[in-house]
């Protein structure tokens, strides 16, 4: 699913609405929704592929009936032996309160369709009926505008066991163990600037696993300190994803919490921000992902000066 996100976003830098194909949601909204992705710059999203939507990652179909937009999973999707109901499954039932080509509002209702429907064991205010909550066409809200100087991706997490990597038809196959119980040190650093410069830096594992995805061989990079340098193509496709994911509307929950694994931070034109990467967003899928492929992309080599680099990326000069 992540990838779909991925891919949907880059598209959407480089696609109009009027570009792509009209679809039966024009008829309901009086205008073509393309490219069918909405969001609240938060974590609320919704994402129509067809007849599916993922509604804040959450994959379900969708009718659409005047100005009612309803969500859900049909128990065809569900194994024969599951033991469900159609009341006991998500189902999501939305008034459009107001629809155009940059935005659109949803005030959620109780449907009758699906009654009872299990709305009082849903979190938060999605189910409040005299709440509604908007979500923008970021093709509209692109920030053409943006000053890139540089970013820092920064994953840090704990794997538990050991992992075992092969190649097998073209696919990376793995094999994790968890009898041993071991641990080891899972960190990943990834910067980039404005030179087109990127640097990494790997633990054990993460080198390791980076070297398997990159390499088929999980020993041809060591732990330490790398850089590289991206093309003219990689590079803007970079900026036009960064100026699609608006960082002056950006928001995720918990922006500053040093509980987080994955942060991203941005420093552009005067202005720095600091993201939660483990937040559902669909643009720090895409930022994350993005790296990863850039990572991948990149030819690297042994560098001292990546460690200097990443001790001075909050330093005021060169902003």
């Amino acid at each position: 699913m992540t990838t779909l996100v991925l891919a949907a976003l880059a598209q959407l830098a480089t696609t109009s609405p009027q570009s792509v194909a009209d679809s039966g949601l024009a008829t309901a909204w009086g205008f073509t929704p393309f490219p069918m992705i909405w969001t609240d710059y938060r974590e609320q999203s919704l994402r129509f592929e067809d007849t599916i939507v993922f509604f804040n990652h959450r994959r379900m179909r969708y009718e659409l009936n005047g100005d009612s937009l309803e969500m859900f999973k049909p128990i065809s999707w569900f194994h024969p032996d599951d033991s469900v109901s159609q009341d006991e499954i998500d189902n999501y039932s939305f008034v459009l309160a107001h629809r155009d080509t940059d935005s659109i509002v949803l005030r959620p209702y109780r449907s009758s369709r699906f009654a009872p429907i299990a709305h009082e064991r849903t979190e938060e205010y999605l189910f409040d009926t005299t709440s509604t909550f908007t979500l923008y066409n970021p093709l509209r809200l692109i920030d053409t505008s943006l000053s890139f100087n540089r970013m820092l991706y920064r994953h840090q997490s704990i794997f538990h066991g050991e992992i075992d990597f092969s190649y097998i038809d073209g696919h990376i196959s793995s094999r994790v163990s968890l009898s041993n119980r071991r641990q080891e040190d899972n960190e990943k650093w990834v910067m980039i600037d404005n030179t087109k410069h990127l640097y990494f830096y790997g633990s054990k594992f993460a080198t390791r696993m980076t070297s398997f995805r990159k390499y088929h061989d999980e020993h041809a990079l060591k732990q330490g300190y790398y850089q590289g340098l991206l093309d003219d193509s990689l590079y803007s496709a970079l900026i036009h994803l960064l100026m699609l994911c608006n960082p002056d509307r950006l928001q995720t929950s918990n922006d500053q919490s040093s509980s987080s694994t994955r942060t991203f931070e941005i420093y552009y034109g005067k202005a720095y921000k600091k993201f939660n990467c483990d937040s559902p967003s669909p643009f720090m899928i895409a930022i994350t992902h993005q790296i990863d492929d850039l990572l991948m992309a990149v030819p690297l080599i042994p560098s001292n000066a990546a460690k200097k680099m990443f001790e001075n990326f909050n330093e005021p000069q060169g902003r």
